[in-house]
């Protein structure tokens, strides 16, 4: 089971990301292969966000982001106070940004492996959880 950081999702759509080939075929590997992933609820917030900045329209936007609410295998949770504790507890930790503690404490919590292109995220996460590229996902273990 995985988390996957906003980052990952944004390049999905955005087909000017550098990053855009590599998260789409990841994507569509754990779409058809129906693996589990669980992500804070607020992970939709970022995306849409950075997508209108980024010039999408509204619209399109609004349609990703409820294509992702549809997906069966992908459950977006909200922040409990047990889970906010924890990524509050990361961040003094592992002095990370405030909404990568998030991710990493919603990896923590329920066990997961999360999916980053963000080297300090990733990297700082190693102390706590399991963390992993796009690119590794797909490739055979």
């Amino acid at each position: 089971m995985y988390c996957i950081d906003a980052s990952v999702l944004i390049a999905v759509f955005d087909e000017s990301d550098i990053f855009h080939e590599t998260s789409l075929q990841m994507f569509e590997f754990i779409i058809q292969a129906e693996v589990d992933v669980i992500m804070p609820a607020f992970a939709l917030v970022e995306i849409a966000g950075a997508l209108v900045r980024k010039g999408y329209e509204h619209d399109d936007v609004t349609e990703y982001i409820g294509y992702l609410r549809g997906c069966g295998n992908i459950e977006f949770i909200l922040l409990i106070n047990d889970l906010c504790e924890l990524a509050i507890n990361v961040a003094l930790q592992l002095k990370v940004k405030g909404s990568d503690s998030i991710y990493i404490a919603v990896s923590s919590f329920y066990n997961l492996t999360l999916i980053s292109y963000d080297n300090q995220q990733r990297e700082r996460g190693k102390k706590m959880i399991e963390t992993t590229t796009p690119e590794s996902i797909m490739l055979p273990r």
